[in-house]
């Protein structure tokens, strides 16, 4: 019973410290490495318990004897158990060298199937994990998120100053980062409620245009501008490469509020820009920001990442955290932490 219960413990705890290596990226180190080692351990371990008590040696003397002393035992058995061992370690580097190294990849994308086998628990380890030959529909979250497409639509209404400034300025540091990505394609869009009045710009809209070339570095003067059925857009190109729109919305030609404005943009970027685009669905990304979020770009990149790992998820939603100081200041972290994790 003591030996039974030993080796289920222990091949769980390989299954299981093998599952935890390959999650935080360390396949060589505690899952490679181990799995070879495995075996020639596992071996002389055996035969020096048993030659300790000249059992093992009377055991192959006597297999020796029973075939009629045909071979050398002594010769053969060490020959066979290395050539199986070479054989082990060439598959396994074949395998690894052909295995993504995701971070924190969950188990049932790991392996081919969630168990274990106790009698052959490095081999099963081995032939279990997913690659590249065995599992076709087998899709890399880091090619994904590569190749994606992220669209940042952000609602505004008659934000102060210092707010419009700051949004510009996180959408500013996600330009300057285009150029590390060039497969990742960004597009900025601003849905501006009661923007416009006619073919005339609102106050508050003008307030933004303002900051434009202090913030983006970019001209208020080499921009486009179109007259659309809810009212205008401009749009210009950073400096980095990334389309910038401002959609201004009249109230007299569509619904007001931050709620119709977000409608307006799924709608927008669903039927209009995916289409025109010809992007893939599981590639393009909706990131929905408000005129007051301060956002950086390794925020984007967590964000992206936790939805590219996962294709199941269809929405992730980052943590805010207040500015400011005060009575008020405090009750918004502690409302917006227990609204971020209940």
């Amino acid at each position: 019973n003591a030996i039974f219960l030993v080796n289920i413990f222990s091949t769980w705890s390989a299954y299981v410290g093998g599952w935890f290596a390959c999650t935080v990226v360390l396949d060589t180190v505690g899952f490679v490495i181990p799995l070879l080692l495995a075996t020639p351990v596992a071996v002389f371990s055996t035969v020096g318990l048993c030659t300790r008590h000249d059992q093992f040696v009377n055991s192959v003397l006597a297999c020796g004897n029973d075939a009629g002393d045909s071979f050398d035992a002594y010769g053969i058995i060490p020959i066979c158990l290395a050539f199986m061992w070479v054989s082990q370690i060439i598959c396994c580097l074949f395998y690894v060298s052909r295995t993504r190294l995701i971070p924190l990849i969950k188990e049932e994308k790991l392996f081919i199937q969630s168990y274990y086998n106790c009698p052959f628990t490095e081999q099963s380890l081995m032939l279990n994990r997913r690659t590249e030959l065995d599992d076709e529909r087998l899709v890399d979250p880091c090619e994904v998120a590569r190749n994606s497409r992220v669209f940042v639509c952000t609602t505004m209404y008659r934000e102060e100053l210092h707010e419009q400034r700051q949004l510009l300025e996180s959408i500013h540091g996600i330009d300057c980062e285009q150029a590390r990505f060039p497969t990742r394609k960004f597009e900025s869009h601003v849905f501006f409620d009661g923007g416009a009045k006619g073919r005339h710009t609102t106050k508050f809209a003008n307030q933004l245009f303002s900051l434009l070339h202090e913030t983006l570095s970019i001209d208020l003067h080499d921009g486009h501008k179109w007259k659309t059925p809810y009212g205008l857009q401009f749009r210009w190109n950073l400096p980095g490469g990334m389309p910038f729109y401002v959609h201004l919305k009249d109230p007299n030609k569509v619904k007001k509020k931050k709620r119709w404005s977000q409608v307006m943009y799924m709608s927008y970027v669903l039927d209009f820009c995916c289409p025109k685009t010809e992007c893939d669905d599981d590639s393009t990304f909706i990131l929905t920001t408000d005129a007051d979020i301060v956002f950086s770009r390794e925020a984007v990149e967590i964000v992206i990442d936790l939805l590219c790992r996962d294709q199941q998820v269809g929405a992730v939603c980052g943590r805010v955290h207040p500015l400011g100081s005060g009575p008020v200041v405090w009750y918004q972290i502690f409302d917006y932490a227990i609204g971020h994790w209940f």
